[in-house]
């Protein structure tokens, strides 16, 4: 990989591992937010850089509505992380 980039790709042991402690009935559809955070991950260097290679900026890549897309993907995924965080502070707040 170039220098400066970042990888935002995972394992499936890493996420498996992290979310092994939010309960199963938390109401947050776990795989669907893994779907989306690997799928996105694929596509992030690409969304910020274009393809150096074939000189062609992102803005030639996606479309609107791919833009809406990654947003409301974005949206689900931070939703999950939020209602996460606020479940591992409250449980852990009632056992300190």
């Amino acid at each position: 990989m170039a220098e400066g980039y970042y990888n935002h790709a995972f394992t499936d042991d890493d996420f498996l591992s992290l979310l092994s402690a939010v309960p199963r009935d938390y109401r947050i559809n776990i795989p669907r937010v893994y779907l989306l955070a690997k799928f996105w991950a694929e596509f992030y260097t690409i969304a910020k850089y274009g393809l150096e290679k074939m000189m062609t900026p992102p803005d030639k890549l996606f479309a609107e509505r791919e833009t809406k897309l990654a947003y409301d993907h974005a949206s689900e995924c931070h939703t999950a992380a939020y209602v996460i965080r606020h479940w591992a502070l409250t449980n852990r707040a009632s056992t300190e």
